[in-house]
């Protein structure tokens, strides 16, 4: 691990404490997303930035079929290192996200209309998220 200085080698894009969603219990750490100068992105956890740059892996959109229902945003065992979620440009409702509880009155983070959130998270299928709207959803994209 090393330490780099923001706006000396990295941008950041997320900060503050970010929600860690591993084996599917709250738990609070210090977590950055940064774009770093070479464009790829990277990971910061207690101020340690990882050496190995992380590379998005691949997108999966998800569509909630029944509002008021958690669903998860992808049903597959995909190991990641964060997962940054985008709500639907053609959303007419919130998209609500957190843990398989996830509701309107129960989550951890709300999108709206492209609003985009960066979790960390170990694996794509502890996210889920409910919405307001049948039909709405959203376009993911996780990180290795």
């Amino acid at each position: 691990m090393t330490r780099y200085a923001i706006g000396e080698s990295v941008r950041l894009i997320y900060t503050p404490f970010s929600t860690a969603i591993r084996d599917g219990t709250d738990s609070s750490i210090k977590a950055s997303v940064f774009e770093r100068t070479d464009g790829k992105f990277g990971l910061a956890v207690d101020g340690e930035v990882s050496d190995t740059p992380l590379v998005p892996t691949s997108n999966i959109q998800k569509s909630v079929t029944t509002a008021g229902t958690a669903e998860q945003v992808s049903g597959s065992d995909i190991p990641c290192s964060f997962i940054r979620v985008t709500a639907k440009s053609s959303n007419s409702g919130k998209i609500y996200l957190g843990y398989a509880n996830v509701s309107s009155t129960n989550f951890d983070f709300i999108l709206e209309a492209e609003d985009s959130e960066y979790i960390v998270t170990d694996n794509v299928n502890k996210v889920y998220l409910d919405t307001d709207t049948d039909g709405d959803g959203t376009n993911s994209t996780y990180f290795v």
